[in-house]
């Protein structure tokens, strides 16, 4: 005899984020156009601020620079002054990046900010950074020109889609030193996220089991109200001896070609959703519908799958209780 459609039911499905953006973006390229304040006056932290107006400010590409920085050909010259300010505009489409990795020209501080708020500094002293604030020590050598990497975690939140903004303060080490020099690379790394499950093994389920077929929305109507004729139970559902399993719910015995199963799950953003993960135990067909959409079968014969559609394979020993998957 073949066996029923449905003869037990566990599912885990999980959702995994968006990873369509490359493994790495380059946001800032070296050499790059930036607007600068180089004109001796305090600009305060007012200039991290993604509202600020920079509309006087100067543009240039860099390297940024005066005197002789060793190892890098400066393009751009500025005035020689404790403090240089810089702002950089960039658009994003997404803010799945979960790190960013920054190569810095700098002769001889900076303090980085990431749309307001402050994520690198180098040769700073700890505490609030001010007009006034000098670098530490001077840069000398081959290491003015270098550029040095720096790698920060931010979060998603710390970004927009549309325009954010980088900012900068570079600091010279005294009003007198001879030479001052910045240019950056900033490159995004994909945000990797960790799996949400919106369905657990072991959740309940509502299930009709009587052999009759549903009405019309139990598979794809988010407001169909449960029936009457429907049980709720947790998985997993079945009846018999289930190989390497134990039943938490016992559906009917009788031998009815199909039983019907329907839960529920909320996701906030669907755009941050690639796709769906399923693990899932049958015995021995299955049908998976998600919103009225059938995203996967197994065991069945093609067509339209009814209340009186048997499965085609049986399933026996260790496998009526394994885990499958399917993406």
């Amino acid at each position: 005899m073949k066996k029923a459609i449905f003869k037990l039911l566990a599912l885990t499905l999980f959702t995994l984020m968006s990873f369509s953006i490359n493994a790495q973006t380059t946001l800032i390229a070296k050499n790059s156009t930036w607007k600068y304040h180089d004109g001796n006056t305090d600009q305060s932290t007012a200039m991290t601020d993604t509202t600020f107006n920079d509309a006087s400010w100067s543009s240039a590409s860099g390297v940024f620079g005066v005197g002789s920085v060793d190892g890098a050909t400066i393009s751009t010259t500025v005035n020689n002054y404790v403090t240089v300010y810089f702002r950089k505009k960039i658009t994003l489409s997404t803010r799945l990046y979960g790190s960013l990795d920054m190569n810095i020209i700098c002769d001889d501080g900076f303090v980085v900010y990431l749309n307001g708020n402050e994520i690198q500094r180098y040769n700073i002293g700890a505490g609030a950074v001010t007009f006034a604030t000098t670098a530490s020590t001077a840069i000398g050598g081959a290491e003015e020109g270098d550029y040095d990497a720096y790698s920060v975690s931010i979060d998603t939140s710390d970004l927009v889609i549309g325009d954010n903004y980088i900012t900068v303060q570079l600091k010279n080490v005294s009003t007198g030193s001879s030479d001052l020099g910045f240019d950056m690379e900033l490159i995004a790394n994909a945000y990797t996220a960790p799996p949400t499950y919106v369905v657990n093994s072991g959740d309940n389920w509502d299930y009709l089991d009587d052999g009759n077929a549903p009405t019309t929305g139990w598979n794809s109507d988010t407001a169909w109200s449960i029936p009457a004729a429907w049980d709720n139970g947790p998985s997993l559902l079945g009846y018999g001896t289930i190989d390497g399993r134990t039943k938490a719910t016992t559906i009917s015995t009788a031998a009815n070609p199909a039983a019907y199963f329907r839960t529920e799950f909320t996701i906030t953003d669907t755009s941050d959703v690639k796709y769906l993960n399923l693990d899932y135990v049958r015995d021995d067909g299955i049908v998976i519908y998600i919103n009225g959409t059938e995203v996967f079968r197994d065991g069945l014969p093609s067509g339209t799958v009814t209340n009186s559609t048997y499965a085609n394979q049986t399933i026996g020993g260790t496998d009526e209780g394994a885990w499958n998957n399917t993406v």
